[in-house]
């Protein structure tokens, strides 16, 4: 089977779309979520589309304050929040399409690199080439000795 530099390139970027979701679910599955709200420190900045915020949270009864800069139209609204299971104090503003879409941004490097890779290493005519042979008898080192 001969593998050409497209098929070696799907086959890198399929791999590299695992890892990222793999993390991805890594972290999502140790964290933590609870409710928030966004709180502006300078009423002036409220006019502005965005401005620093502090998220304020609470985690067994105790309150964290992270600084964030965010949209104001967020402030004084109710928010979910994601936090490491052992560090709630590492709160962020959660959203599905923030931790899943806008982090696979970061796959655009790999990929470039990857892509980068393939087609400048691989001219258009080659590839790798892949033989299995299930049915050859394996030679024996006595045979090759003997002359």
């Amino acid at each position: 089977m001969k593998l050409n530099r497209l098929t070696i390139f799907l086959l890198g970027f399929a791999l590299i779309v695992a890892v990222y979701f793999a993390q991805r679910a890594y972290v999502y599955r140790h964290s933590e979520f609870t409710h928030g709200m966004f709180v502006c420190d300078n009423e002036d900045d409220l006019r502005l589309y965005e401005a620093d915020l502090s998220l304020h949270y609470y985690v067994d009864g105790k309150e964290f304050v992270v600084q964030s800069r965010d949209e104001t139209k967020l402030a004084y609204h109710e928010v979910q929040v994601r936090y490491p299971k052992d560090s709630p104090e590492k709160g962020r503003y959660y959203t599905p399409g923030r931790f899943w879409g806008l982090s696979a941004l970061w796959l655009l490097i790999p990929t470039m690199l990857w892509g980068a890779l393939v087609f400048t290493l691989f001219n258009e005519n080659s590839g790798i080439q892949l033989s299995i042979n299930k049915n050859q008898p394996k030679k024996s080192s006595n045979n090759l000795l003997k002359t």
